[in-house]
């Protein structure tokens, strides 16, 4: 006998619906009035109806009317005043509009507007004192590196630029942006920008008034925490009335948002005008209909919204709007933290441990997510959590440079004098016919050599032949070889930066083989985005048992920690480790077709060890078993 058990779709209120305590993710579409999970029978319309948008218990609740604003007032003319808008009810709607600020006297100074929203609170502040703290002066190069750009005022050209931290943004990460003109930021990933969706904007439609002759110029700076754009409109003529627009906008690592508006020109009233931040999906595209000539055939939804148009009436010079990321689904890092989120912020979030994430329904995904299956294998329950294995510890976990085991290989720091010279090779001392000189690497920035292994290097257990040394510090040991690939993808890093020997000719890339190990040696190298530093010279020896050894020959004191704590990886990555991928059939967004892509499923980053890496040390990766490196049904079973 067979009894069906209760499933979303047999709820038929929303009370019901997003109450039910089921092994199924519920939640009510208010569009077509139905119980879904998403992944079930009703999918065509669940897409269809933009029911993604729904907001899980918040939509149960028909949307409170708001009582008029309270404004709090300091008893003293000394002290400014504060002007707070307090809600009448608790709400968790995606998007909270505030109402008109109060007329105030003329002795009372208001000092900030707040909006609360579900994913962001936000603060109009207007003392200047305040908002001059968050004006980024982009000419100091000593917080990071200036970089600028001149895009035209269309929308339809944007620079697209590679974030230098993951930014965290409707809780879907975020790595790639795009600088438009038009006084905004989109974040698409897509190369088809439009205004609609996908945007951070501190005043997008600026020039859809019809200025005669007027361009704006766009420059960013960036920090391994931070970047700040700024929008600076001119003429192309001498105009005496005319007054430019000076903006920012700064993302931090964080997911917080400052909008610093420092000049605003004359700006007058336009519906197309619109300050906040916007987050959406794309539909994928149909195939089989006929796509118009000027049709845009990717079509894009919104899911949330962070509208503060209603606050431009109060932004003048030296204003500025704070943005306050909340905590999100995928802010958790363990499942308990993740399923507790319904009680604190409205979430419904659910736990994946083969991925170690949490995600909302809302939110995207992401790579880890569906290639580890996470839609089977999420958990809703905190009693369904994984119990953690907590390990004693011992006295050696408090003993520095112990051997330390990770998941695939077990490193060891070296210290010693005597260890060291056992591992280094002097190609100085070396019979010359044996030693191979990479010219193209040493005489030329940023380039690679291939080369074939006389031996079979066992790397996480799979063969390697081939190989391709690079001049910035590091092997390749991708089968195909892009950018991506070479820079995040199946490498081994005794040093990976943005190194060069082409400023000389006693700087050198080199090869030494033997029967059963090869060695590269990096030889006087500097480094391009810190040449006052002193060369560097290290190596990197592979074994035929899958022995990898990291020997530093001469590091300039401290540098090492330097390079790592810098923001160096602006313009190259900085990494010591060694990482591994697989390719996979991944669905291309829109098509029905399918690509290879790569994904990283272990990376081992070895920068613990940065304070101690100085001259004539070196760093042991010993391999550890792995499934695939038993030949036998027995012998894999029984491991």
């Amino acid at each position: 006998t067979l009894r069906p058990l209760p499933t979303c779709t047999t709820k038929t209120s929303c009370d019901e619906c997003v109450q039910a305590n089921l092994n199924f993710h519920c939640f009510w579409c208010p569009s077509i009035k139905k119980c879904l999970s998403g992944i079930d029978f009703h999918r065509a319309e669940y897409v269809n109806e933009n029911c993604p948008k729904a907001d899980s218990k918040s939509v149960c609740k028909p949307k409170p009317a708001f009582l008029k604003n309270k404004v709090k007032k300091k008893p003293t003319s000394k002290t400014k005043s504060l002007v707070t808008f307090t809600e009448s009810a608790n709400i968790s709607s995606s998007s909270i509009a505030t109402s008109e600020l109060p007329p105030t006297s003329p002795s009372i100074s208001p000092m900030a507007i707040e909006q609360h929203h579900l994913y962001y609170n936000a603060t109009l502040l207007m003392d200047e004192e305040e908002t001059k703290k968050l004006w980024v002066d982009m000419e100091d190069t000593t917080s990071g590196r200036l970089n600028s750009n001149s895009v035209s005022v269309s929308k339809k050209q944007a620079h697209m630029f590679k974030l230098p931290f993951p930014f965290s943004f409707f809780g879907n990460i975020k790595n790639q942006i795009s600088l438009t003109g038009d006084g905004f930021i989109s974040t698409m990933s897509s190369w088809m920008i439009h205004d609609k969706t996908h945007f951070i904007a501190p005043l997008k439609g600026l020039f859809d008034h019809k200025f005669s002759a007027m361009t704006t110029s766009v420059n960013y700076k960036a920090t391994s925490r931070s970047l700040t754009v700024q929008w600076d409109t001119t003429k192309y003529y001498n105009v005496k009335t005319h007054v430019p627009f000076i903006f920012q906008a700064t993302l931090h690592s964080n997911g917080d948002i400052d909008f610093v508006y420092k000049n605003l020109g004359n700006m007058k009233n336009s519906d197309k005008e619109f300050i906040g931040l916007s987050e959406g999906y794309s539909e994928e595209m149909r195939l089989g209909f006929l796509l118009k000539s000027n049709s845009n055939p990717i079509k894009y939804h919104e899911s949330h919204n962070v509208n503060l148009t209603d606050m431009k009436v109060h932004l003048t010079n030296w204003t500025a709007v704070q943005i306050k990321a909340l905590p999100t689904c995928s802010n958790q890092n363990n499942c308990g933290d993740c399923l507790s989120m319904p009680e604190i912020s409205g979430f419904k979030c659910g736990w994946c441990s083969s991925a170690n994430l949490c995600r909302d329904n809302n939110e995207d995904p992401g790579e880890d997510w569906i290639v580890r299956n996470c839609y089977s294998n999420m958990v809703h329950q905190e009693d369904q959590c994984p119990k953690e294995k907590v390990k004693p510890l011992t006295n050696q976990d408090f003993e520095d440079l112990k051997p330390d085991s990770h998941k695939y290989y077990k490193s060891v720091m070296i210290k010693s004098e005597d260890s060291w010279e056992r591992y280094f090779k002097d190609f100085s001392k070396l019979n010359s016919t044996l030693v191979t000189d990479l010219w193209k690497t040493s005489n030329n920035f940023l380039t690679a050599d291939p080369y074939t292994l006389s031996f079979v290097f066992p790397f996480y257990g799979h063969p390697i032949k081939n190989i391709m040394i690079l001049s910035g510090g590091f092997i390749s040991l991708a089968s195909s070889f892009s950018n991506r690939t070479l820079l995040e993808h199946e490498y081994i890093a005794p040093l990976m930066a943005d190194l060069d020997a082409s400023y000389s000719k006693q700087a050198k890339i080199q090869i030494y083989e033997q029967e059963k190990e090869v060695t590269i040696n990096w030889s006087k190298m500097k480094l391009i985005s810190k040449s006052e530093l002193a060369s560097f010279s290290f190596q990197l020896t592979l074994m035929s048992n899958g022995t990898i050894i990291l020997c530093y020959q001469d590091i300039p004191d401290g540098s090492i920690t330097k390079i790592l704590s810098s923001d160096l990886d602006f313009l190259h990555p900085v990494k010591i480790g060694l990482s591994d991928s697989f390719a996979y059939d991944a669905k291309k967004a829109f098509t029905n077709k399918t690509s290879t892509a790569l994904y990283k499923y272990h990376d081992l980053d070895l920068k613990s060890y940065a304070p101690h890496i100085q001259s004539r040390t070196a760093i042991r990766l010993d391999p550890l078993p792995t499934c695939n490196s038993f030949s036998s049904c027995s012998s894999c079973l029984r491991a």
